[in-house]
């Protein structure tokens, strides 16, 4: 055998050594799946922590809380549209003013700071902006009270000083007048900080946490259906015949071919255990006829915790209060439901604006302030407007039927339909008469009258529904 060929035959046993090993360490990682999976739930399940911090997990955790507060953050910033002045005449400084404040909203990329402190708002209820730089602090790790205070056992009621980390080697401190604080809430509770004083009016609690305890049993459950779908798993019995191992087949007295006949059946069912551990689930058995391999089933009935977690998902929309739909993207309601739900999103979006607005207004003053105080950046306001498309269709609709009755001003139906009184350029007309075959515009109002939703398309139930339909007083089809 010359040397290559001698190489050759130690690369191939060296990759059949890696393939078994490599075999032997597939199946060793699919049984820790189980185990690493259970632990990571477990390790990521302390709820017991302030609730600054557990609301932080909440929401980078539990993809039905992160996804419906994104929507909500994304809605808020893409409904900014631009900046107006108040009482806008049309002269050069005004120009200028608004020239200059969206500059500086480009610069300071205003959507994308709404949608940092809408998410910020809505996952720990409290948004601690410095003034300075617009940095948000880490709420979990703020605290405000007043100065030199002494006690610990009385209620705070008023803040002076803003702390990072508090009591630490890195604690940080700023007058309360320098921080933009935003609350999700103005009602004021009594709420606990993170040192563990007892606060009033301070801070507002934030809509994840009325999710934490639901959470945790959410979690739970996931815990134990984990576990118990590895170990309901059908699994495999390898019987060993006994006859193998008759003492009568071995020498001695009794109680020597006893340990002698112990020993051997303990080498084999090792041995045969071994020949399995490097067995993948797709692979025969090849044994003797002294093996007989038969499965076990599971005899529980419980193995769906579908329905509990989904019950318990349904505490977002609730918590969060908004339609399932925003927070899952499906729903099992109605068009007209739905149309309800849509306004009412829209409603949640705008007085999350609301709470927005006047800090992003303050930002854009002071900085046209500091270039040119002649400008009248105080008249300066934010042109913000959210609305669905189908919000929007029932606007139009309640136009036209404004506009038919004939007991409307011309100003009152287009501010209706959400757009502004005045009329800029010619006025389009609609006829008063219809080509023969067309419908007109009190065509269009009765049929939007007669129907709550738009055409449904026909199914298989539609001819049921029709010839019910047509079923004449006595109770006879015609």
């Amino acid at each position: 055998m010359t040397l290559r060929d001698h190489l050759r035959t130690i690369a191939v046993r060296l990759s059949g050594v890696r393939a078994l090993l490599s075999r032997s360490g597939y199946v060793s990682e699919a049984q820790a799946v189980t185990s690493d999976l259970v632990k990571a739930l477990v390790d990521s399940s302390d709820f017991t922590a302030h609730p600054f911090e557990t609301c932080g997990r909440l929401y980078s955790d539990e993809p039905d809380i992160g996804g419906a507060i994104d929507r909500l953050s994304t809605l808020a910033a893409e409904s900014l549209h631009d900046v107006k002045l108040q009482d806008f005449t049309g002269s050069n400084k005004e120009l200028e003013c608004l020239r200059l404040a969206r500059a500086i909203m480009t610069k300071l990329k205003f959507r994308s700071l709404i949608e940092q402190i809408s998410e910020t708002l809505l996952t720990y209820g409290n948004v601690f902006m410095r003034k300075s730089d617009y940095y948000i602090l880490p709420t979990p790790q703020v605290s405000i009270r007043p100065k030199g205070l002494t006690s610990f056992t009385e209620t705070i009621t008023e803040a002076e000083v803003l702390y990072l980390n508090e009591g630490s080697e890195l604690e940080q401190t700023w007058p309360y007048t320098d921080i933009y604080h935003i609350k999700y809430k103005d009602t004021p509770i009594y709420f606990t900080d993170i040192l563990g004083r007892e606060t009033y009016g301070l801070y507002s609690i934030s809509p994840l946490m009325r999710l934490i305890y639901s959470t945790w049993w959410k979690r739970q459950t996931m815990i134990v259906d984990v576990l118990l779908r590895w170990r309901m798993v059908p699994r495999e019995h390898h019987k060993l015949k006994s006859a193998l191992f008759d003492v009568s087949r071995y020498s001695g007295d009794m109680d020597t071919r006893r340990e002698k006949a112990k020993q051997d059946a303990k080498n084999t069912i090792q041995t045969y255990i071994t020949s399995l551990k490097t067995q993948m689930p797709d692979q025969g058995f090849v044994t003797t006829d002294n093996v007989d391999i038969n499965v076990i089933e599971s005899r529980t009935r419980y193995t769906a915790a579908n329905d509990l977690l989904a019950q318990l998902d349904g505490k977002v929309w609730q918590a969060l209060n908004l339609p399932e739909s925003t927070v899952s993207g499906q729903t099992r309601g109605s068009y007209a439901s739905e149309l309800v739900s849509s306004s009412f999103v829209g409603i949640k979006v705008t007085s999350l604006i609301h709470k927005i607005e006047p800090i992003l207004l303050d930002i854009l003053r002071q900085r046209i302030k500091l270039v040119d105080p002649s400008l009248p950046y105080n008249r300066l306001a934010l042109d913000f407007g959210f609305e669905l498309e189908a919000a929007r269709m029932e606007r139009f609709r309640a136009a036209s039927i404004m506009a038919n009755l004939g007991a409307f001003t011309l100003a009152e139906i287009r501010a209706r339909a959400g757009y502004p009184a005045e009329v800029q350029g010619e006025l389009f007309h609609v006829p008063t008469t219809k080509p023969p075959g067309k419908k007109g515009v009190g065509d269009v109002v009765r049929d939007i009258e007669r129907s709550d939703s738009p055409d449904e398309p026909e199914t298989p139930w539609s001819e049921e529904e029709h010839r019910r339909d047509l079923v004449t007083e006595g109770g006879e089809e015609l």
